[in-house]
C-alpha cells in the first residue's frame, strides 16, 4: 500500500496525495508551522504542518486565490455544466423534458450562496455514501467531485472556497508522517521551505510577493514589523533589501526598478511602496503611467488621522497642519511613542518646495531616533499592536490588499485545466 500525505480540516480528511507532497498542498504552509511529535510505542516521528483557518485564508489571498475569484470560477463551472447537460439531453435524450431532468434542475438551483451553505454539511457527512438529502448532496459527496472541487481537485481556488464556506473549522493541517515512515520523504526535509513558489503555467502556486520601498530604512521597518503584525506570512513576502548589495534608494529609484523588472518580464508578483509625501507621490504618479504588467503594482503609504493635524516647523513658524501627501514618510507610521520626545510629538520640518507638484516637502525631526525606537519595540515585543500602532496596521492592510489583487490577476490569467 502506497503511503500518502493528508490534508485535514480539523479532523476531517479532505484530500491527499500518494508518494509525495504536491505544491498545491505545501504552498499553504511555511516551515514555522511544522509540528513534530513522537509515538509512545515506537518513537517514530509524526510530522504535520498546522495553521489556523484565518492564516490559511490570508495566505490564499496572497496567492491570488481570493473569495471573489472563487465565486467567479464557481459561476463559470456551473454555467458550463448547465450547457453541457442541456446539449447532452438535446442530443441523447430528446424525448425527456429538461425540467424533469434531476441533474439539470439541481444545477440551475445551485447558486453560489446555496453551494456555500451546503459545504458544512457535506464536510460533516462526506463519507456517508448511503444517505443523501437530494441530488446536489449526492453529487457533492464525492460521487462527482467537480460539484465540490469545481475548479479541479488540485486547485487552490476550490480549496479556498471550501475553507471559506466552513467558518466552524479551526485549523488546517498537512500530515506527512506516513510519507516519512515509508521513506518517500526524509525526516530532515524542509517540505514547505523547499516548495515551488512561482507563477507557473498552471496558475498555482504563486509567491512570494516582492516588496519594494524607497530606501533601506523603509525596508528595515517593514521587515521588522511583518514579524509582529503578520508572523504567519513571513515566508509569503520578501523584500528588495538595499543593505545587502548597497542598492541605491529614493523614490525615483523605485520607478527605475519597476521599469527594469517589467522589461525583464520578471514573473514574481511585485508591490512597490512609495512614501506619502511630495516626492513619493510624484514618483508614484510616474509609476502609474508605466503600463506595468499585471503582476506588478504600486501604492503609496495611506493617509492617516495622525497626519491631519500634526505639529510642523517652517519659515512661518510653528503650526499644526495636514501633512498627508506632503511629509508622511515611513516614520509617521511608527506610533506616537516612537514619534514623541519629552512628551510631545517630534515636529515635521519643511525642507523644500517641489515645483513639479506645487507641494512643500517635509520630514520629521530626528527620524533616525524614531526608527530606532520602533525597531526596539518590535524586537522587545511587549506592546498592543492595535492600540499603539494603528498607522502601521493600516500600512500592512494596504500592502496585503494590493498583493492579493495582483496575485488574483495572475491566477485568473493562468487558469489550470480542470482535474476531476
Amino acid at each position: 500500500m502506497v503511503s500518502s500525505c493528508t490534508l485535514f480540516l480539523d479532523d476531517i480528511e479532505l484530500t491527499g496525495q500518494k508518494a509525495f507532497v504536491p505544491d498545491f498542498l505545501s504552498a499553504l504552509f511555511q516551515e514555522s508551522d511544522r509540528v513534530e511529535t513522537r509515538s509512545a510505542d515506537d518513537g517514530e516521528p509524526n510530522i504535520e504542518y498546522r495553521a489556523n483557518r484565518e492564516t490559511i485564508l490570508k495566505r490564499l489571498d496572497l496567492m491570488g486565490c481570493t473569495k471573489a475569484l472563487s465565486e467567479r470560477r464557481f459561476q463559470e463551472w456551473r454555467e458550463e455544466m448547465i450547457r453541457d447537460e442541456e446539449s447532452y439531453l438535446e442530443e441523447m435524450e430528446p424525448d425527456e423534458a429538461q425540467h424533469e431532468n434531476e441533474t439539470l434542475r439541481a444545477l440551475k438551483e445551485l447558486a453560489w450562496e446555496e453551494w456555500r451553505q451546503r459545504v458544512q454539511e457535506v464536510l460533516r457527512t462526506m463519507y456517508d455514501f448511503d444517505n443523501f438529502s437530494d441530488e446536489t448532496d449526492r453529487r457533492m459527496k464525492d460521487h462527482d467531485p467537480s460539484w465540490l472541487w469545481f475548479d479541479g481537485l488540485n486547485s487552490l481556488v476550490s480549496l479556498r472556497a471550501i475553507i471559506d464556506a466552513a467558518p466552524e473549522i479551526q485549523s488546517i493541517a498537512l500530515n506527512v508522517g506516513d510519507l516519512i515512515a515509508a521513506g518517500w520523504v526524509d525526516v530532515k526535509d524542509k517540505i514547505c521551505a523547499e516548495k515551488i513558489r512561482i507563477v507557473s503555467t498552471r496558475g498555482q502556486p504563486v509567491g512570494p510577493t516582492i516588496i519594494l520601498a524607497e530606501g533601506k530604512s523603509d525596508i528595515a521597518v517593514l521587515k521588522a514589523s511583518i514579524t509582529r503584525f503578520h508572523p504567519d506570512l513571513t515566508e509569503f513576502l520578501t523584500f528588495l533589501d538595499h543593505s545587502d548589495f548597497k542598492v541605491d534608494g529614493g523614490a525615483s529609484y523605485v520607478v527605475k526598478f519597476l521599469k527594469a523588472f517589467a522589461a525583464a518580464r520578471v514573473p514574481a508578483n511585485i508591490v512597490a511602496v512609495f512614501d506619502n509625501d511630495a516626492a513619493g507621490l510624484a514618483a508614484y504618479r510616474v509609476a502609474l503611467s508605466l503600463n506595468l504588467p499585471e503582476n506588478m503594482t504600486c501604492i503609496h503609504l495611506p493617509d492617516i488621522e495622525l497626519g491631519r493635524t500634526y505639529p510642523t516647523i517652517g519659515p512661518q513658524g510653528k503650526h499644526n497642519t495636514d501633512i498627508n501627501g506632503k511629509a508622511c514618510g515611513i516614520e509617521l507610521y511608527l506610533g506616537k511613542a516612537a514619534l514623541s520626545s519629552n512628551g510631545s510629538l517630534r515636529p515635521v520640518r519643511w525642507t523644500g518646495y517641489d515645483k513639479n507638484t506645487g507641494i512643500y516637502q517635509g520630514e520629521v525631526d530626528e527620524k533616525d531616533a524614531v526608527q530606532e525606537a520602533f525597531l526596539t519595540a518590535m524586537r522587545d515585543g511587549a506592546c498592543d499592536l492595535d492600540s499603539e500602532y494603528p498607522e502601521m496596521k493600516l500600512v500592512w492592510q494596504t500592502i496585503l490588499e494590493a498583493a492579493a489583487l495582483i496575485a488574483e490577476a495572475a491566477q485568473n490569467d493562468a487558469r489550470p485545466p480542470p482535474n476531476w
